[in-house]
């Protein structure tokens, strides 16, 4: 689903609204913008054509891979023009949503946003660009001037979705407390996590996640840069360029090792990386099969997942394969703490189903036991002494927890 209309109609809030309350990933087309796009809107000059449609082009890749993933998803964009959403609707399943409302009243919300790097000057080219959806060309019409939440509530009364489904929804997304949910038949009983804190990410796609005792390190996928993160300051400390795309971190005393994605077929490598200097180009060994994601550390070996064998392993200083452990699912994060493993594990398929379960490695055969639902699609977990923090990278934010149980 697609929300539209001139900056300022609120796109974003809405959608990050409608995407929470249905369970679906949200994301922002202004993310997918070049620095130089950023750098115009900021001072104030128009995008022109030729520089909207390498956006909206990065915007159609995106569409289709949810499409071929079947993820449903909600995109904030401003699509201003026929041809524009002519070109985003890659099939029919793409819905559009369009934010109306006039000049005066948008100008004002406009006015009172903090935060966001569009010049308000640029609202009158915006309206000028606008080619206002034609009455039958299949798009959900919306009037401002009401509350977020009644909006939302129209766009999905009018989109039909069952009642059912939304409060099944509803719930799954908000009561903290225990209860009764189905999936594929089972019946489980599991608290949601306690949410302690949800920031924004300072770059779009958070991946990879670390702890070192003082700051937390974040790669973002798509950008290929990993950052030191101050968690009382929420400010970046230190960036650097990755060479491939960091897909998992984890902190090893002085340094930390990194999962990369490397070369075309996106092989798997862990590296080691010296805070303020950077990546070793040396010191790196290959995954297992070249296969490999996320990453802990029981302060001797580091064990890597690998997501769709369900399984974690434990590595030697080179890489060979010392144990496997059945974990029984999907895993998008672990972590180490005392002694015991944190485990990120479920389903990617779908609207995505996770967990939060704990297993004690000591054990000849671990028992995986499950303690919380995680309400996101959730990527990389870490423990910083009172909290755990994973990103819900489909939302470009980072969340804290507090430990299940």
């Amino acid at each position: 689903m697609i929300i539209f209309g001139v900056s300022g109609t609120g796109k974003t809030t809405l959608g990050k609204l409608l995407a929470r309350k249905l369970g679906w990933a949200f994301y922002e087309a202004d993310d997918f913008h070049s620095p130089a796009n950023v750098e115009k809107m900021h001072v104030g000059i128009p995008l022109t054509d030729e520089d909207r449609w390498p956006w909206l082009a990065s915007l159609r890749e995106l569409i289709k891979q949810r499409l071929d993933a079947k993820e449903d998803a909600v995109l904030a964009c401003s699509a201003l023009k026929h041809a524009y959403r002519r070109f985003l609707r890659v099939n029919d399943q793409v819905k559009f949503v369009y934010l109306r409302g006039d000049y005066a009243l948008i100008a004002n919300q406009l006015r009172k946003r903090k935060g966001h790097f569009m010049n308000p000057e640029l609202l009158k080219s915006q309206f000028a660009d606008l080619e206002e959806p034609r009455a039958a060309g299949g798009i959900l019409r919306v009037d401002l001037g009401r509350t977020p939440r009644e909006l939302v509530q129209e766009i999905i009364t009018k989109l039909g979705l069952r009642k059912s489904e939304l409060e099944n929804t509803h719930r799954f997304q908000s009561l903290p407390e225990r209860r009764e949910w189905h999936r594929s038949g089972a019946i489980l009983k599991l608290p949601l996590i306690t949410e302690q804190r949800r920031l924004p990410s300072p770059a779009r796609t958070p991946q990879a996640l670390a702890w070192d005792g003082d700051a937390l390190w974040m790669g973002s996928r798509d950008l290929r840069r990993v950052y030191a993160i101050d968690p009382d300051k929420w400010t970046v400390l230190e960036e650097k360029e990755a060479p491939g795309i960091p897909w998992a971190a984890v902190a090893t005393g002085e340094t930390l090792q990194f999962t990369t994605g490397e070369g075309v077929d996106d092989d798997r490598y862990i590296r080691r990386f010296i805070p303020k200097i950077g990546f070793s180009d040396t010191e790196r060994f290959a995954c297992p099969e070249f296969t490999g994601s996320y990453l802990s550390y029981d302060g001797e070996y580091l064990y890597l997942s690998q997501w769709y064998k369900h399984r974690i392993l434990k590595l030697d200083a080179g890489g060979e394969i010392l144990r496997v452990i059945d974990v029984g699912a999907e895993i998008c994060g672990h972590v180490f703490v005392d002694g015991l493993i944190y485990v990120l594990r479920g389903t990617e398929q779908g609207n995505e189903d996770w967990r939060i379960a704990r297993l004690d490695p000591r054990q000849e055969t671990p028992k995986v036991e499950d303690l919380a639902h995680v309400p996101f699609q959730c990527r990389s977990l870490t423990f910083d002494g009172a909290n755990f923090w994973t990103n819900h990278r489909a939302a470009n934010e980072i969340v804290s927890f507090a430990p299940p149980g």
